[in-house]
């Protein structure tokens, strides 16, 4: 999956598994995605360190 995909998955909010809402949350130093009716996470990203 390319970074365009991911990004169209958090932006659009909707799980692909049953299409329900999904809410960002970070913890970590990380970001998730979450579904609120699956509880499916989508997406985790780790924040780039320079």
């Amino acid at each position: 999956m390319d970074i365009d995909s991911l990004f169209n998955i958090v932006f659009q909010g909707k799980c692909p598994k049953c299409n329900g809402n999904m809410s960002p949350y970070f913890e970590d130093e990380k970001i998730y995605n979450k579904c609120e009716d699956c509880q499916h996470i989508v997406l985790e990203l780790e924040k780039q360190t320079r």
